[in-house]
């Protein structure tokens, strides 16, 4: 991790109308602004490694961090990406998962007790605290659901049509899920076997519906990837 000197504003991140502070006073925003470090992230560079000590809370202002898990077994689950505007970090002793950057990442990063200390004395940014991780709960638990009632051909094009929403990006006519993850990471998040995951995407590049280049997926008719 590469720390800079740089004291980033919170109005000046990119990502700050997704921030947890977007909608704060802006006295207890540019007061935060001494209270962290801005920090840049390789891609590949784990940010947290599960069971390690929690020291930090981190906002990223660009790019993207998978959240992983693994198993009793070895096997990772890719239990959800953090985009530009999530925080990433946890109230408990120690990590219950691993984060690591998919792509170049700019974050700020607030110490542990610093953060709980904000959380105690501001109101504001308590209440904001809290709608977003139950925000991000019940997004959970809905996708948990929905998942639950989808054989594995819907499984996969439920995940397409989320990723697509969330991290796609036009080119030209098509939009690219602007992601580098693999089949087996992709697979892992839905719960499907990775070569169940490969075959439903190889059947839906024979109907044009996506294109298919390296690890990248371009949604090509995004009409008939959301046909009910």
């Amino acid at each position: 991790m590469k720390k800079s000197a740089e004291k980033l504003s919170c109005v000046d991140c990119p990502a700050f109308e997704k921030s947890l502070f977007y909608e704060l006073e802006s006295d207890f925003i540019e007061s935060v602004k001494e209270l962290k470090t801005v920090s840049e992230l390789r891609t590949l560079e784990d940010l947290s490694l599960i069971g390690s000590q929690v020291s930090h809370f981190h906002c990223i202002g660009s790019g993207k961090v998978k959240i992983s898990h693994q198993s009793d077994s070895g096997r990772e689950s890719l239990i959800r990406l953090l985009s530009p505007g999530d925080m990433c970090g946890s109230l408990e002793k120690n990590y219950e998962f691993t984060a690591t950057a998919i792509s170049p990442v700019k974050m700020c990063s607030f110490e542990q007790s610093t953060f709980s200390h904000l959380i105690k004395t501001n109101s504001g940014f308590a209440m904001s605290s809290i709608q977003r991780l139950y925000k991000k709960k019940n997004e959970i638990q809905s996708r948990l659901s929905d998942l639950v009632s989808k054989n594995a051909k819907e499984r996969v094009i439920y995940l397409l049509q989320d990723l697509y929403q969330e991290h796609g990006k036009k080119i030209g006519t098509a939009t690219e899920i602007d992601l580098s993850l693999s089949r087996d990471e992709l697979s892992s998040m839905i719960g499907v076997a990775t070569e169940t995951f490969i075959r439903v995407l190889t059947d839906l590049k024979k109907n044009e519906v996506i294109a298919l280049n390296g690890r990248k997926i371009i949604v090509l008719k995004p009409d008939l990837l959301f046909v009910k």
